[in-house]
């Protein structure tokens, strides 16, 4: 289904979504708190989005880091986001106000 972000940005399948963008959702995803659903109208403008997302689905990405293989001193030099990332990209649950030593110590499964 086709829906828009209301007044939050919206997260969904590794991508944020500002308030206002149109983008596809699978329905049993759908939440009429953060979305709605759009109309023909909207939809149509949606295409210029789909053919840009098929674009990028074709293009060649980046192997993932596996930070597990690093030490502790290799993984202070890694930049939060990237250790985030990673940490999110497992599943692994951390404090919102964590910092690197957390991000660390969850990686290396202290």
């Amino acid at each position: 289904m086709i829906v828009k972000a209301l007044k939050i940005p919206v997260r969904y399948q590794g991508v944020t979504h500002p308030a206002g963008q149109v983008f596809e959702m699978e329905e049993a995803h759908f939440n009429g708190k953060i979305v709605i659903e759009v109309t023909a109208e909207e939809e149509e403008g949606m295409a210029k989005y789909v053919k840009q997302r098929e674009t990028i689905a074709q293009t060649p990405t980046e192997e993932e880091t596996d930070y597990t293989t690093y030490s502790e001193t290799e993984l202070k030099k890694v930049k939060n986001d990237d250790l985030k990332g990673f940490l999110d990209s497992r599943g692994v649950e951390y404090k919102t106000d964590a910092i690197k030593e957390d991000y660390i110590n969850a990686i290396l499964g202290k």
